[in-house]
């Protein structure tokens, strides 16, 4: 008992010290930057590349010794800052500021150099014989944070976002206007949601960020009034978020090598990259979804009042964020109902009164589950149906003008036959502009999965995104395989007991349940829009489970030869693909649009 106190309390220390640096690393970023690079001075780019420096080197340090030395690795922010300010200096000088070449500049030197800083600690530790699975992990979370803190920085407010005009107030209906509402009112709007487009969604994400402009100009900060700002909520959230996905896999029992490379697969899935900047719902109510399924299984390990309130917090703030969260209730009922059902099997030979004890606690949780989830997670809506009788469920849907209709093909084509039009094009064509639209679902959740709804002209850009298509719907039956491989080793280990493997069973469900839900979805409103990732974006973590699982059942002594050959090119071709996210989301082409338009408005 005193061990198990002792796992807690430490795993306890772990996840808050692991959520206090995410936490510090966004707004240290925040308060240098006001997430917007292109109006930063040079003092401003080397400070953030010094610290990233000191910070690399004390934690490489802090591997060799534990004494009050470690801190003069500190120092090393000192000829960083230096050097990097020289850069800077030279090339605002030599090509101006806010100009393509400087601009190219400055994103290279903060995305490669901050790579590269991470890489060479990496390599430090390995000569050192210092180098464990543990920091594999923290270079991978590190390696990420970078990446996206580059693609939040490089990218206006104003662009890559769905649904959002141009932060005016004067367009109603939009994500921004909503947001843009509360501020101004203090209040969210009292009117048919109908009638108002992004209205319909419940006002979490909205409060939260109406509440930050609102701060922003109260502090005293250099860029107090700037909406760029905004930029660091959803940076803050998806660095939560893959936090929850590592803690899910820890509890998962996926650690080591096979941790490190899961988190590699989530940390650098392009839709956590791009989804960083968005400043809609979608990165609050995943972040959400991913802290319900994390806190579910920590109470189906251990039962008590305080995680299954947790869960129903997390479940529902992430209705009051997204209504369509709602479908992780499957997963976690299906974790409630497993629990219930052990806890009563457990105590049939028991005294009665033993037995009757702990099923009435497991009930009394579930009360308090639901006094908790449901007011948060459906006041709204019903607010919506008393006030305006509009349904529970309704949608905002998109009227025949946008020209994304898709009605007019075959189911068939729908799911497996699209066209070589469609095939040769690795961007989603969508609105009219093109020959057709994408019609083909699984063609465009994987396209949307990799670029959202962007289009590149470049031959670079082109290239890159090919391969990436490629090795994604490789990646995709290879995963699928691990899942399947995985499952039944489990279920065959468990005595062919199903509720003996009720974790795993619950990952295939949580995909399960939004990957059915999509489809029903596609064919209910035949647009192309409603084909997009995002709309499935929980299945990144069961993914991560299962290929996270596969690499550690092949590091088992009785695995066999055709396993770990498997596992061998599932890791390979994880580093491929996170090598070409890399080429495509690092290099100055990525924003070279974005900006011409910028310097030349």
């Amino acid at each position: 008992m005193v061990r198990l106190e002792q796992a807690r309390k430490k795993d306890f220390r772990e996840t808050a010290q692991g959520f206090g640096v995410c936490t510090a690393a966004v707004i240290i970023l925040y308060l240098i930057s006001g997430m917007d690079a292109v109006n930063m001075r040079e003092m401003h780019l080397s400070l953030l590349m010094a610290l990233l420096t000191a910070c690399c080197a004390f934690y490489v340090t802090s591997a060799f010794t534990s004494s009050k030395k470690r801190f003069l690795s500190l120092i090393s922010a000192l000829p960083a800052f230096g050097i990097y300010f020289l850069i800077f200096r030279l090339s605002f000088n030599a090509c101006g500021r806010k100009t393509l070449p400087c601009i190219s500049i400055m994103e290279s030197v903060l995305l490669w150099a901050g790579l590269g800083t991470v890489i060479v600690s990496v390599i430090t530790l390995a000569l050192g014989k210092k180098l464990k699975a543990e920091d594999l992990v923290a270079a991978v979370l590190a390696s990420g944070f970078v990446m996206r803190a580059v693609m939040v920085l490089f990218t206006p407010l104003n662009f890559y976002q769905h649904d959002v005009s141009n932060f005016s107030g004067r367009q109603p209906g939009f994500h921004d206007t909503y947001i843009l509402y509360i501020y101004d009112n203090f209040t969210i709007p009292d009117v048919d949601v109908r009638y108002y487009g992004e209205f319909y969604h419940p006002p979490l994400h909205y409060i939260l960020s109406a509440l930050f402009l609102r701060l922003n100009n109260v502090l005293p900060l250099r860029f107090s009034g700037d909406i760029d700002g905004l930029k660091m909520l959803p940076m803050l959230w998806i660095s939560y978020l893959i936090l929850f996905a590592k803690k899910i896999l820890e509890h998962l029992n996926i650690d080591g090598k096979a941790l490190a490379f899961s988190m590699l697969f989530i940390t650098f899935s392009p839709h956590m990259i791009y989804l960083a900047i968005q400043v809609n719902n979608d990165p609050l109510a995943l972040m959400l979804l991913t802290g319900a399924v994390y806190f579910a299984l920590e109470w189906y390990k251990e039962p008590d009042s305080k995680k299954i309130v947790y869960t129903a917090l997390c479940i529902g703030c992430a209705m009051m964020t997204k209504l369509s969260m709602g479908l992780v209730a499957f997963p976690v009922a299906w974790l409630f109902l497993a629990r219930l059902i052990k806890t009563i099997r457990d105590n049939k030979d028991a005294k009665g009164r033993k037995a009757v004890l702990k099923t009435k606690e497991l009930i009394k949780q579930f009360a308090f589950f639901a006094l908790v989830v449901f007011p948060l997670g459906l006041w709204f809506p019903l607010k919506n149906l008393i006030s305006y009788g509009v349904p529970v469920t309704y949608v905002y849907t998109i009227d025949s003008s946008a020209k994304m209709d898709v009605w007019m093909y075959s189911p068939l084509q729908r799911l497996l036959l699209p066209s070589q039009t469609l095939l040769k094009t690795p961007f989603i064509l969508e609105g009219g502009s093109f020959a057709e639209n994408d019609f083909n679902i699984v063609l465009a959740l994987v396209k949307t999965g990799l670029f959202d709804e962007r289009i590149y002209d470049s031959t670079y850009m082109i290239t890159i995104a090919r391969i990436l298509v490629a090795a994604a719907f490789i990646l995709l039956a290879l995963v699928l395989f691990a899942g399947v491989k995985g499952a039944l080793r489990r279920y065959k280990d468990s005595g062919k007991k199903l509720f003996e493997c009720t974790e795993g069973a619950a990952m295939w469900i949580l995909a399960a349940v939004f990957v059915i839900s999509e489809f029903i979805f596609c064919f209910k409103y035949p647009v192309t829009c409603t084909a997009a990732f995002r709309y499935i974006s929980p299945v990144l973590i069961p993914a991560a489970y299962w290929s996270g699982s596969i690499i550690k059942m092949s590091e088992e002594k009785e695995a066999g030869k055709g396993l770990k050959i498997f596992s061998y090119y599932l890791k390979v071709l994880f580093v491929l693909f996170v090598l070409f996210v890399i080429l495509f989301y690092g290099p100055f082409a990525q924003y070279t649009f974005v900006w011409q338009t910028l310097i030349r408005g």
